[in-house]
């Protein structure tokens, strides 16, 4: 069962982040990347043909790091599916070396030396990049 989180605090806490989040990223370049695939993970037989048709160029990848936003472990964990395809690489970000994934599933991490940033991709039009997309409201209930 998902749950949604409805505290208006946190709310304007997380909007303020995201903000400043999205200023950060406005020097980002993508120095080296590579798609990856889990072929030992148990979902691999159930999405091997998906994963071996999805692509992303240099240009998807800003693209959607631009327009993700910061999330949580439990959000992570509740709204996204986790695929066994991905791409890894490095990236510059206003002149910082980081190491960055962003899954089939519609999440992403950055990681800095000594920060590691979640990302969720929450644009709906999650599939002109991704197998899946956020979990959507109707389905916390299911």
């Amino acid at each position: 069962m998902k749950h949604k989180n409805s505290g208006a605090p946190e709310l304007e806490k997380e909007l303020s982040r995201q903000s400043d989040f999205k200023s950060g990223l406005k020097g980002i370049k993508v120095i080296k990347v590579e798609k990856y695939t889990d072929t030992e993970s148990m979902y691999y037989p159930i999405v091997k043909d998906k994963c071996a048709g999805w692509s992303l160029t240099t240009d998807d990848i800003v693209s959607i790091l631009m327009n993700s936003s910061p999330i949580s472990l439990r959000e992570w964990h509740t709204d996204y599916s986790n695929f066994p395809c991905y791409y890894k690489g490095i990236l510059s970000l206003n002149g910082r070396k980081a190491d960055f994934t962003i899954n089939a599933g519609a999440f992403s991490t950055i990681i800095l030396s000594d920060t590691v940033i979640s990302l969720g991709y929450k644009g709906k039009n999650y599939m002109k990049y991704f197998l899946d997309g956020r979990a959507s409201p109707s389905e916390y209930n299911e």
